[in-house]
């Protein structure tokens, strides 16, 4: 609303209490005390009243005292108020009442009553005889206001903090206004008001200091008081709405009657702290009934009734008012629309404030018909485009809300595929609160909530996208390591093959593939744990497998060296040939259970060693007796030659001196 809005308005409503200060709306009609006859049927401290179509006027009194023992509480009636202003007590039918506070009637002419201090509803006939309760049991915990419709009671459940809504059939309760004590929209603190008008049920929230407003489905529309509007109220009690969605409420501690216009700004107000005409001490129950204002005045032992003073000159300059004051309120509704539409790049072409300048402009001329006509077209547009604007806002938070309940799901389908354990439960709710808000349409909240979730999602987002990398690095990892013992058990299992020993891998690989199945399914603990028995019994299988490896390493080592000493010793072969056919035969005896009995083979193949050895030993002696036997024919051999030669030198020499 913009500053020259707001000035005029001010003004205007200054205008109004000015001249509510010189014109009084309502002019005293009578007072109502009871039958002066004796303090028997005198009014004590009237508590709530009602007025039927028929006339008649109901009365509850809960400070009448009926009997010596304490039980205290009346109801009046009167049929004939524009003859008599008296009242006559009604029998109890075998009711005792103990401070009731409030009193209506159904559409059955039956009389319902708060019989509060025992926390129940009474209900009787026309004539005031009992015909049955509801509310026993701790249902109900001191309930003053009452209302009744055709398809349900409310009661103002006081002492529980709520309003509670019964079937009028069953006298079942059905539903509550309230869900606990507290200051925030829907929550209530000790209500004694409950009025309902036009779909709308008005509350009395009397420990908040305000009256809270909600729809015919108990959802929260608006509130008035501790100073919206121009409301500042002490202790809100009796409350009732007219056609016209006026607002009558009483208030125990300022002793005041407010008159609140259906745009929430207080009209007039009546009472102060007196006995005399147009003042009250305590007043609480308030009923209008044919231009008839009826205020039970309980601290002065009366019931005040005001009439609709016609002879008014400027009551066409209340409604002028009124009007413009609705259109200011329609269009700071507008306004308050527009920022938010503001903030999601929504706008509509409007000229309302225009129309409230011009109503305005009429008004100071005084052409009060033409300032009512122009506020009704500001209203009128106002509402138009707010309506427009709606529409639009609903568009555009439903498709950001869908948006947002497919991350929720989208989220909450990969944290379950991963086996990540997140709550989602704030996320959910927080998005129905949303929803609801947009069915309220509370866009405020809904726009709240909208950007408060998709700010805590994309967080959620990069948390769960982080978790996801991690798992999927610890997966590869797994595989990796998978392929690394699968590696290993190949290696194994050819060492196996080489050195023809048996090697069960059966146990391992089911081990293996359930270590996969569990890495693929993101189980990581189940896929640790087989991975770490798979490594344990691949190790404790290499292990039994190399101490074999070693024997049959130690078995063919030993043969290794038998088969070289045999081919040694076969190569020294000098005339005849070295005998190693036994060291051969025990060798091959080595080399066909070398791999079956290493420990045997070996054995085997030593023993072919030392035959080999002792064989080599036996035949280098004897090589070298040969030898020593041939160089001794030959030294013989040389001697014989030189001796013969000698032999024949010396017989040629004697055979040359004989010729001489």
């Amino acid at each position: 609303m913009n500053l020259k809005v707001l000035q005029t308005l001010i003004a205007l409503n200054l205008l109004v209490l000015l001249s509510n200060a010189i014109v009084i709306q309502y002019d005293f009609f009578k007072n109502i005390t009871g039958d002066d006859t004796g303090w028997y049927n005198a009014l004590a401290a009237p508590s709530d009243i009602i007025v039927t179509s028929s006339h008649s006027v109901y009365v509850i009194d809960e400070g009448n005292f009926t009997d010596p023992f304490g039980n205290n509480g009346r109801i009046f009636n009167n049929y004939s108020l524009n003859y008599s202003s008296n009242l006559t007590f009604i029998a109890e039918g075998g009711v005792k009442f103990t401070f009731p506070r409030a009193i209506a009637v159904g559409s059955d002419s039956r009389i319902y009553v708060s019989n509060t201090n025992i926390n129940r509803v009474e209900i009787l006939s026309p004539t005031g005889t009992f015909m049955e309760r509801f509310g026993l049991g701790g249902v109900l915990d001191h309930p003053t206001d009452i209302f009744v419709d055709v398809d349900f009671i409310y009661v103002a459940d006081t002492g529980h903090n709520r309003i509670a809504v019964f079937n009028t059939n069953d006298r079942l309760l059905v539903s509550t206004i309230g869900f606990e004590k507290g200051i925030g929209d829907n929550q209530l603190d000790a209500p004694q008001g409950v009025f309902v008008k036009n779909d709308k049920v008005y509350v009395a929230d009397t420990g908040n200091k305000r009256i809270q407003i909600f729809n015919k489905n108990l959802t929260y529309l608006y509130s008035i008081g501790r100073g919206s509007g121009g409301l500042q109220v002490q202790n809100p009690v009796g409350l009732y709405v007219d056609d016209k969605e006026t607002i009558y409420l009483t208030d125990t501690v300022t002793n005041t009657l407010y008159v609140i216009a259906p745009n929430l700004t207080i009209l007039f107000t009546l009472g102060n702290t007196s006995n005399g005409n147009f003042n009250f001490k305590g007043p609480r129950g308030v009923y209008v009934r044919d231009d008839l204002i009826y205020v039970a005045d309980t601290g002065n032992r009366r019931v005040q009734v005001f009439k609709l003073n016609t002879s008014v000159s400027n009551i066409t300059s209340i409604e002028a008012v009124a009007a413009i004051n609705d259109a200011a309120l329609q269009i700071s509704k507008l306004r308050t629309t527009q920022e938010i539409g503001k903030e999601l790049n929504i706008s509509v072409t409007e000229t309302s404030a225009i129309y409230l300048q011009m109503a305005q402009e009429r008004y100071i001329e005084n052409n009060h018909s033409a300032a009512y006509d122009n506020a009704i077209s500001a209203t009128t547009e106002a509402d138009r485009a707010n309506n427009i604007l709606k529409e639009q806002i609903t568009a555009k938070l439903t498709e950001r809300l869908n948006k947002i309940n497919n991350r929720i799901n989208l989220a909450k389908n990969t944290s379950s595929s991963y086996q990540l354990n997140l709550s989602f439960v704030l996320y959910e709710t927080n998005y129905k609160l949303a929803q609801n808000s947009l069915s309220n349409a509370s866009f405020k909240s809904t726009l709240s909530y909208t950007s408060q979730l998709e700010a805590d999602l994309s967080i959620l987002e990069d948390v769960l996208k982080r978790k996801v990398q991690d798992l999927e690095t610890v997966k590869t990892s797994l595989k990796n390591e998978i392929l690394e013992i699968k590696a290993n058990l190949s290696s194994t299992l050819l060492l196996s093959s080489k050195y023809q020993q048996k090697f069960e891998v059966a146990e391992i690989n089911l081990e293996l593939d359930k270590a996969l199945n569990s890495t693929n399914e993101l189980d990581i603990q189940s896929a640790n744990v087989s991975l770490l028995t798979a490594k344990n019994l691949l190790e404790a299988k290499k292990a039994e497998l190399q101490i074999q490896v070693n024997k049959i390493d130690e078995a063919l080592n030993a043969i290794s060296k038998a088969e070289e000493a045999i081919a040694r010793t076969e190569a020294q072969a000098f005339i005849i040939k070295p005998d190693v056919s036994a060291a051969k035969t025990t060798v091959e005896t080595a080399k066909a259970i070398a791999y079956t009995d290493p420990i045997k083979s070996k054995e085997i193949a030593i023993n072919a060693l030392s035959r080999a050895n002792t064989e080599e030993r036996n035949f280098n002696n004897l090589k070298l007796l040969i030898q020593i036997t041939i160089l001794l024919v030959v030294i013989s051999m040389i001697v014989i030659g030189g001796m013969s030669v000698i032999y024949f030198l010396s017989k040629f020499r004697r055979k040359k001196k004989k010729k001489r």
